[in-house]
């Protein structure tokens, strides 16, 4: 109002600025939280990439998924959440993320503002937490993550089930043995840049995801197609023949994961099923 200093009217402009990024971040997770549950809805397994800022991330994940995202030696090239997929040998599909990369003392403020996109990890099957092996930080970059995803809901017991390291720039430096940190147990090694490690690496997500599904027989009695439908929509069918011996209707075989096998189990308890060895 009139008589308002300089300070206090840049103040007042700063307060409703920042109200306003608020109720934009809430409408933000508002709709990622809609996009999540669609996204758990299919059958794609969800790997998604985490790691301190220039550690290779969206290289990476360019190489992985064929895609243009920017890539640049920056803080925070990478502000919002990324999505691509690979397929499988078998053409199942498995979704990639890119997410923003972590820097140190990084304010809560800041991590605030970013919620939004670090919520996006929860939704994942497995972390790919990228390291740059040439930076002599790396052990306390790594603890700066773990520390960073602690901090916004993680638990060590998920973590460790959840976290894949990928050690990247071995052109660099390809030595990691005397690295010391936590959850390293599961490990690659990658040079996005020259492409060296990354065939092993998609190999190595393929074989985990394997690990994530059984192969399963149903037996689906003539005309239930809300079933039929449930199963092409939430599980990857590679076989289906009609039997009219014994039983009339449709041997589907078909590969799903844990959580959705149960979830049919709860959904249809009344459906014929066999584990395919």
């Amino acid at each position: 109002g009139p008589g308002e200093s300089q300070i206090e009217l840049d103040k007042r402009m700063i307060n409703t600025k920042i109200k306003q990024l608020k109720k934009s971040l809430t409408k933000v997770t508002q709709t990622r939280e809609v996009q999540r549950k669609l996204r758990k809805n299919v059958s794609s397994l969800i790997f998604s990439l985490v790691g301190y800022t220039n550690s290779g991330k969206s290289t990476i994940f360019n190489n992985l998924t064929s895609s243009d995202i920017l890539v640049k030696d920056m803080v925070f090239a990478t502000l919002d959440t990324k999505m691509g997929s690979i397929k499988m040998t078998d053409n199942k599909k498995i979704i990639i993320s890119d997410t923003v990369g972590f820097i140190s003392a990084l304010p809560t403020e800041l991590i605030d503002s970013f919620r939004a996109s670090l919520e996006e990890l929860f939704s994942a099957d497995y972390l790919l937490l990228v390291h740059d092996l040439s930076n002599p930080n790396i052990e306390n970059q790594a603890n700066l993550v773990f520390d960073t995803l602690i901090s916004i809901g993680f638990n060590k017991e998920v973590l460790d089930k959840k976290i894949i390291n990928v050690f990247n720039k071995c052109d660099l430096n390809s030595d990691f043995s005397n690295i010391k940190m936590k959850f390293k147990k599961n490990s690659v090694k990658t040079s996005a840049l020259s492409s060296h490690g990354l065939k092993d690496l998609k190999i190595y997500i393929e074989n985990l995801a394997e690990k994530k599904f059984t192969k399963v027989l149903f037996y689906i009695p003539f005309n239930s197609y809300k079933i039929s439908s449930w199963l092409y929509k939430n599980s990857h069918v590679y076989n289906e023949t009609f039997c009219d011996i014994d039983f009339v209707g449709n041997k589907v075989k078909a590969k799903i994961s844990n959580d959705k096998l149960n979830s049919f189990k709860l959904h249809f308890p009344e459906i014929e099923l066999y584990t395919i060895l």
